[in-house]
């Protein structure tokens, strides 16, 4: 059974002021092929919406993720590669790393191991169900 990582000494844990806070969190789901439909999707999103997008990808468990500085250029708001337990922020992409799911729990981002029996299209079916 996966273990919930706990959120280190040094994230970010503390009050939200209600500027940062998301009106909603907007998952989005795609294989790895997705990548320019991503960076066409971002091209449109504006960078008031005021939502916290969680963008979860099929990802080889064998090769760091770079999809967090492919999307970049084509999205006018912060991307991140999710590293540690993070505190949702409206107006950030926050994406997957390989090898883990991503649980949203409260106003939060969390990562729990990646069983090796369901590497190979369970994250997003994850990720869906803790939203």
């Amino acid at each position: 059974m996966p273990r919930e990582n706990p959120p280190p000494a040094d994230s970010d844990t503390g009050n939200q002021n209600e500027h940062d806070a998301p009106r909603a969190i907007a998952g989005i789901g795609a294989s790895a092929g997705g990548v320019a439909a991503l960076k066409t999707f971002f091209t449109h999103v504006p960078a008031d919406s005021g939502l916290a997008w969680v963008v979860v990808v099929h990802l080889s468990p064998d090769h760091e993720s770079q999809l967090a500085e492919l999307l970049q250029p084509h999205v006018r708001i912060p991307v991140q590669q999710v590293t540690q337990s993070t505190r949702l922020r409206a107006n950030q992409v926050y994406i997957i790393p390989p090898d883990a799911n991503l649980n949203a729990i409260d106003s939060h981002l969390r990562l729990t191991e990646l069983e090796k029996r369901v590497r190979e299209r369970a994250q997003i079916d994850h990720f869906f169900r803790t939203l």
